[in-house]
């Protein structure tokens, strides 16, 4: 995993995006400071490559 990629949801901090390895695809996440969770997938439409 890179630097700043967690392997859960739960682990997505506060105020930050990141990379969730799931078990068959990589999600972008993005905790709010509230704490609300936005969920997306990481496969880029356009190049079809992982998010940075």
């Amino acid at each position: 995993m890179k630097p700043g990629d967690v392997d859960s949801v739960e682990k997505a901090a506060p105020g930050r995006g990141t990379v969730v390895h799931c078990r068959l695809t990589k999600v972008a996440a993005y905790r709010e400071q509230n704490g609300t969770l936005h969920e997306y997938s990481a496969i880029c439409t356009h190049l079809n490559c992982i998010v940075a």
